[in-house]
C-alpha cells in the first residue's frame, strides 16, 4: 500500500533546520514504508525554499483531506508546541511584516485528525514556552487527540508534562541529528567544490550570529574570531544560517569590525550549500542550533553560543552529554576551545539509535492506523485557543506603532504620559488589545468545529 502524508511544519520558512526536516522524515519513511505522496503544510502557502516543493497554507488541510485523504498527520519537527503568533519577515512572500501563526500548525492537525479519525504523529518538535492555567486547558484537549507524542529535549517533556500524562511523552534527539545518514559527506565535498570558495575542507572556521546580539556582544564576537584565527592558523568564514532571522544584518557588522581579515559570503546559500559548509569546516561557532547538530553530526569541533539561554539549545546539549560546547557569553568562545574534545561520530550513534527506533514506531502507527480515542472539542476551548493565538502578535501591532517621546509614550493615538505607566495599566491596554478581536483569523477552525457539532 502506498500512503499519502501530510508533513506539517515551519517550511515557507527561510531557516535551515525547519527545512532539513523534510529531508530527514521523507527518506526514513521511505525505508519504512512505501510513500505514495507527502503533502506538506506551513502557515504561508509558497515554494518551499531550497526545493521545488510546494507548500500549503495549514488552512488547506481540512479541504484537501476531503479531496484526496491523508492517511496521516505528522507534525514537526522545530519549536511548534505553544500558543503563540509571531511577527516575522518572509521577503520570499511579502515585503511587508507578516503574522506568522505558529499555533495553527498543532491546532488544525488535531481537529483535522479528530473529526476524520486519522492518525496524528509529532515529530519530535519542541515545547518552548510554559502554559498559563488558561492556556493548559486547551493544550491537554489538544494533546489528547495525538496518537504519539514526541518531543526533542527533556525541558520540553517537563513543560508538556503539565498538560498531558508523562508517560505519553517520548524524548527523541532533533531527528536532524541523523542527517550524515541522509545526506552523506561525498555528496557534500562535491556540493563544497562547486562553491569554488578560496579555502580547503577543515582549515576554515565557520562562524553564525543572528540578530538578537547586541552591538557590544558583535563586538566581542569579532575580537574572539580573531583571535582564533591567529591561534589557529584557519581562515574565518562568516555565514547565515537563517536568513529570516537577520543572520546577514549582524555578520555585516562583525565583517566591518576587522575588514579583509574574514570571509562574509554575501553568495545566497540554499540549505545544502550551508550543510556542505559545515561538515567540511575545521569549527563551528554559532547561535543556531541546527548550526550545532548538523556539525555533531558530521563530526565537526563545535561551540554553540547560547546568547539568548534558549531551552532548545540547553536541551539538546545536555541530552548528548557534550556541555564543554556550550558557551553563554562571547568572551568565554576562546576558553571553550581550548577545552573542547573532538566529536567522535560513533558517540552521536547511541543518540541516533533512538531516532531509527522513533522512525520505526511511527511507520507502525501509520500502517496499521493506531489512533487514540476521540474526545470532542468545546465550543469554549477552541474560543480559548483563538485568542490566546491572537493576544501576542496584536500587541506586537500595537508596540510597532508606538512613538517614544520625551513626555510619554502614543499607543493607540493616546498619550499615556510615563508617570501612568505601572504594571495594571500596561495590562489593561493589553487585555483591550485581546479582547478587540475574536473570531476574525480561525474561520478554517470554525469550520471544522461547526461540522464536528452538527454531525454530534
Amino acid at each position: 500500500m502506498k500512503y499519502r502524508i501530510a508533513h506539517v511544519g515551519a517550511f515557507d520558512f527561510e531557516n535551515f533546520g525547519d527545512l532539513l526536516f523534510t529531508d530527514v522524515l521523507k527518506k526514513k519513511l521511505e525505508e519504512r514504508i512505501e510513500i505514495g505522496e507527502i503533502v506538506y503544510f506551513a502557515p504561508k502557502t509558497c515554494k518551499m525554499p531550497g526545493k521545488n516543493e510546494s507548500v500549503h497554507s495549514i488552512t488547506k488541510l481540512e479541504k484537501m483531506m476531503e479531496e484526496n485523504p491523508f492517511d496521516a498527520i505528522i507534525v514537526g519537527g522545530g519549536d511548534l508546541v505553544h500558543m503563540r503568533k509571531i511577527r516575522t519577515y518572509m521577503p520570499h512572500i511579502s515585503e511587508d511584516w507578516v503574522d506568522y501563526e505558529v499555533i495553527y500548525l498543532w491546532v488544525v492537525p488535531s481537529l483535522v485528525a479528530q473529526k476524520y479519525n486519522i492518525p496524528l504523529i509529532w515529530n519530535a518538535p519542541g515545547v518552548p514556552l510554559d502554559f498559563s492555567k488558561e492556556e493548559a486547558v486547551a493544550a491537554s484537549w489538544l494533546c489528547k487527540n495525538v496518537d504519539y507524542i514526541s518531543v526533542r529535549d527533556q525541558v520540553s517533556k517537563k513543560t508538556l508534562s503539565c498538560v498531558t500524562d508523562a508517560d505519553r511523552i517520548n524524548v527523541v534527539p532533533d531527528t536532524v541529528l541523523c542527517i550524515r545518514d541522509i545526506i552523506l559527506e561525498d555528496e557534500l565535498i562535491q556540493i563544497f567544490r562547486k562553491l569554488s570558495l578560496d579555502m580547503k575542507k577543515k582549515e576554515y572556521i565557520f562562524f553564525q550570529g543572528n540578530k538578537t546580539l547586541s552591538d557590544e556582544d558583535i563586538k566581542t564576537c569579532a575580537d574572539m574570531l580573531f583571535d582564533l584565527k591567529n591561534k589557529t592558523g584557519y581562515k574565518v568564514i562568516l555565514q547565515p544560517i537563517g536568513y529570516a532571522l537577520g543572520d546577514i544584518e549582524v555578520l555585516e557588522k562583525v565583517s566591518n569590525i576587522y575588514q579583509n581579515e574574514f570571509i562574509f559570503i554575501r553568495q545566497k546559500m540554499n540549505q545544502y550549500e550551508i550543510l556542505a559548509l559545515i561538515a567540511n569546516a575545521a569549527l563551528y561557532v554559532g547561535a543556531s542550533l541546527h548550526g550545532c547538530i548538523t556539525a555533531n553530526s558530521y563530526g565537526v569541533k563545535n561551540i554553540v553560543y547560547n546568547y539568548n539561554r534558549f531551552s532548545k539549545v540547553d536541551g539538546f546539549v545536555d541530552l548528548i552529554g557534550r556541555e564543554d560546547t556550550r558557551v553563554y557569553n562571547s568572551k568565554d568562545i576562546i576558553q571553550a576551545y581550548d577545552g573542547l574534545r573532538d566529536v567522535c561520530k560513533e558517540e552521536m550513534n547511541e543518540y541516533i539509535y533512538q531516532i531509527e527506533r522513533h522512525f520505526d514506531r511511527i511507520a507502525e502507527i501509520i500502517k496499521h492506523r493506531v489512533k487514540v480515542k476521540i474526545e470532542y472539542i468545546s465550543k469554549d476551548i477552541a474560543e480559548y485557543i483563538f485568542c490566546a493565538s491572537e493576544k501576542i502578535v496584536q500587541l506586537q501591532k500595537e508596540i510597532e506603532a508606538i512613538s517614544v517621546e520625551k513626555q510619554g509614550i502614543i499607543l493607540e493615538n493616546k498619550r499615556i504620559r510615563k508617570e501612568n505607566t505601572e504594571l495594571w495599566k500596561y495590562k489593561k491596554a493589553y487585555d483591550e488589545v485581546v479582547m478587540s478581536f475574536s473570531w476574525r483569523f480561525m474561520k478554517p477552525v470554525r469550520n471544522i468545529l461547526d461540522s464536528i457539532k452538527q454531525r454530534h
